[in-house]
Order: structure tokens, then sequence, then C-alpha cells
């Protein structure tokens, strides 16, 4: 039995569950609402003391990092398999995983709180109340940047830096995708696929399409993914469209601070 402690609209956690839907492996979802805090909860945090989906349970081990889950659901169960069999190549597909958990993540997290979270939970709750959900954050780091991306919402500097960041990583993947093949890594899909696909993903139900205008090779990567049963699987049918509708409008509302951001790109 696979059992997966995560939420569907978690980057982090989609990376996975696209690994486990191209495997074909069948899985126990324990779903967290990240918006209450419930990911701060001490049973989870026994399971992941970061207080971070996603987290896998399997033959009796748990297993944290989203690109760790990967690459041990890859080992355990080999077909079909996601990572090349060159050495450069698999050097190459490391490399995009790796963009994933040194900044995809945290760019991610900045437009997600910054533009959606944020106003939401403010309207919510009480500021004591978001102020005790900002103090749960074990790091240090990570619990500063909450604190300012709560305070200044879409006008934060961190929001203005992830937009111009994920601009240029598009810019990087069309071209690499344009030399390379098919794939992230070369001809083959991959974790490299896999891993990337949910956090530019994210900008597409915000509908930036500045961020990609004119990229060709990334448009036809982007539609070649979502044309793969895994993504109906785990992400087109199963992320509530209300979530969607609701990031939207958002991204929306915040329109008037983002677009001096926007113009700048």
């Amino acid at each position: 039995m696979i059992e997966l402690y995560d939420n569907p609209v978690s980057t982090s956690a989609q990376k996975v569950r696209l690994v486990l839907a191209e495997k074909g492996l069948d899985f126990k979802s324990h779903v967290l609402n990240l918006q209450t805090g419930e990911q701060f909860a001490p049973t989870f945090l026994q399971i992941n003391p970061s207080a971070q989906v996603p987290a896998l349970l399997h033959d009796g081990h748990t297993i944290i990092e989203s690109n760790i889950i990967c690459e041990y659901l890859d080992d355990v169960f080999p077909e079909p398999p996601l990572r090349p069999t060159d050495p450069y190549e698999r050097a190459v597909m490391r490399g995009w995983t790796e963009q994933t958990i040194s900044w995809c993540i945290t760019m991610i997290n900045n437009i997600n709180v910054g533009i959606v979270f944020a106003p939401m939970v403010k309207s919510q709750k009480t500021p004591e109340e978001v102020q005790a959900q900002i103090n749960a954050v074990p790091n240090l780091t990570q619990r500063e940047r909450q604190r300012l991306l709560y305070e200044e919402e879409a006008g934060s500097p961190y929001v203005a830096h992830a937009i111009q960041r994920y601009y240029e990583f598009i810019r990087t993947m069309d071209s690499a995708i344009a030399e390379n093949g098919l794939w992230l890594a070369g001809n083959s899909f991959s974790l490299a696929d896999t891993s990337v696909f949910p956090y530019v993903n994210r900008l597409h139900d915000l509908h930036w399409e500045k961020m990609w205008q004119g990229r060709d090779a990334y448009f036809d990567w982007y539609e070649r993914m979502k044309a793969r049963p895994s993504f109906k699987q785990v992400i087109g049918d199963v992320v509530p469209p209300p979530a969607i509708e609701f990031a939207q409008k958002c991204s929306n509302d915040a329109m008037g601070q983002l677009q001096k951001v926007f113009d700048r790109l």
C-alpha cells in the first residue's frame, strides 16, 4: 500500500502524483488542508517535521521531499522508466529537477501566498489567528518571508522577483526544448518533465500569457504534457475548478499592482 500525504493543489504534491499516474500505481491519499494549517498538526509533524507535503509511506518507510520521492518510486517501480539511461541525459534531467527544489518551490510559494492565500486567509481569520499560523512555520527564513508576504500581498518584492524568475525560466525551457527534442532532458519523457510541469502550470492557471508569449517550443511541450493521461488523472480531473477560478480572480484583482511588473518583462 502506497500512502501519500498531500493536497491536490500543491505543486510539489502534483509532481509526485504525476509519477504515480505515469506508472499506473494506486495510492491512498491523505489530503491536508494547507490553508487551515493541517500540515502543522502534531500527527503530521511526526511524519514530516518540516510541515510540508508531500510525504510518502510505503513498505514501512517514510520518504519526504518530492524529488526524493519521485526517484524512490522510479527505483521501486522501474516500469515505465522515468530516468534516461544515458549518463549525460540523466545529469540533464537532474539539473531540471534540482531547480524545482532550489528555487521553483519558493518562487511559486511567493506567488501563491502573495496573490491568493494571504488575502483569502486574512478574510477568514483574525489577525491573531493569521499570526499564529505564520508562527507555526518551523523554518525561520520561510517564516519571515511568509510574514512579509501576508503583509504586502501582491505588492511584495518577493512576488515581483518570482514573476521575473519564472519568465526567465520559461525562456530557458523554450531554448532547451527547441535544441534537445520533445522533452526537457532530450527525446525521452522523464522526471524532468513531471517535476517542472506543476510549477509552470500554475502560471497558466493564472492566465499569465505574457510569460510564454512567442515561446513556441515551450508551449508545444506544455500542450504535450496536458495531453498525457496522467495530467487528466491527477490534475485536470482532481483540482477543483472553483480553486482555479478563485486564483484567477485573485490575479485579476491584483493586476493593478502586478501590471508594472509585467511591463518590465
